[in-house]
């Protein structure tokens, strides 16, 4: 075999290896996630019957790996995928709810939510007109209390909101 084969051997052999690494479509992508819990206590009357279960994702953070049960057609190739979940506990309620948005294009928004831009791994967003920069395995959390009278009972809600960047995650197919 001539130099020149030798040559171009060694050259595909490393573009073969080098170029999936630098690929985006290969890399994993980024994880955000705004969670709203919501716990209840009663101070006249009767607890809330209300019940909410439609969770449609887990997340292992130990592993970074993200299951979606439901309409689960995120992958690789968008900017990042946003969780967005809701919880109730105590005399609020109980249950759990979730779900996944793809991110293909910023500003992205929904609900209170807006997506400015995302560098490298680091998110800016905005949430309740507050502006926040989070980078993987940052988050932001804020608390709010009140009251509210209903069917003869009235009840002190602690509302907590939790927005945590997960930095790239696994994409893992339905459990």
């Amino acid at each position: 075999m001539s130099r020149l084969a030798y040559v171009i051997i060694l050259i595909v052999f490393a573009l073969a290896f080098f170029i999936p690494l630098y690929s985006p479509r290969e890399r994993s992508p980024l994880f955000l996630e705004v969670w709203v819990h919501i716990d209840g206590k009663v101070l006249e009357g009767s607890p809330r019957k209300l019940m909410i279960d439609f969770p449609t994702y887990r997340f292992n953070p130990d592993r970074g790996e993200l299951s979606g049960f439901m309409d689960f057609d995120v992958n690789a190739s968008h900017i990042l995928i946003l969780g967005m979940g809701h919880s109730l506990s105590g005399d609020a309620g109980g249950g759990v709810s979730s779900k996944l948005w793809a991110v293909d294009k910023l500003p992205f928004d929904l609900n209170n939510v807006k997506i400015l831009e995302v560098e490298g791994d680091k998110v800016y967003l905005m949430y309740g007109g507050v502006n926040i920069t989070l980078r993987p395995g940052e988050k932001w959390e804020t608390t709010k209390e009140y009251v509210e009278s209903s069917d003869g009972s009235k009840i002190r809600f602690t509302e907590k909101i939790t927005i945590k960047n997960y930095g790239y995650v696994k994409l893992r197919p339905q459990p």
